[in-house]
């Protein structure tokens, strides 16, 4: 099961987001948690970024005991999935949540 934050619109679902909420319910699961998502399609994001094509979301860390490894269990799974799934955690902007990302454009 996947939480939802109460503002998170979405402008669609990509079928590649279905193998991420079981990589997401997985990785919190293991740490007695469920997960959240905080941030898709139509909040304040730049423009012609992934969030804003439908293909971005961001995760809620602050009730995951350990983030760092909730992190690193994702990108593992994720890895196993497709390159082209791309994950962002640690850095000055994403301190609080893990940004997760499809690149369908197959940027690398």
């Amino acid at each position: 099961m996947v939480q939802l934050k109460e503002c998170v619109r979405f402008r669609f679902i990509p079928i590649e987001f279905l193998d991420l909420c079981e990589a997401l319910s997985e990785c919190a699961g293991a740490q007695g948690k469920q997960p959240t998502i905080t941030g898709a399609a139509f909040e304040d994001y730049p423009k012609n970024s992934y969030h804003q094509k439908g293909y971005g979301w961001d995760i809620r860390t602050s009730d995951i005991p350990n983030p760092l490894e909730y992190a690193c269990c994702l990108c593992s799974r994720l890895k196993e999935i497709s390159n082209q799934y791309r994950l962002l955690f640690g850095d000055e902007q994403h301190t609080d949540h893990i940004h997760i990302e499809f690149r369908y454009d197959k940027k690398i």
